[in-house]
């Protein structure tokens, strides 16, 4: 995973992640994710690579035993 801090956010102050899948894979997903403050600016960007252990059964994750 690698963060990158791009401008600071006053405590306080409301922001939003906006993530989007990259890549959805039967073994690994790669997410993008942007936190922007309540202008809309872009104040860091993140990237993760994850191991996929289980499966999104609606708008929950489902893990497999």
């Amino acid at each position: 995973a690698s963060i990158s801090y791009l401008r600071s956010v006053p405590e306080g102050e409301h922001i939003r992640a906006i993530a989007r899948v990259i890549h959805n894979g039967s073994r690994t997903l790669s997410v993008d994710c942007d936190i922007v403050n309540s202008a809309g600016e872009v104040c860091a960007q993140a990237r993760g690579t994850f191991f996929v252990v289980g499966s999104v059964d609606g708008d929950y994750f489902v893990y497999k035993k």
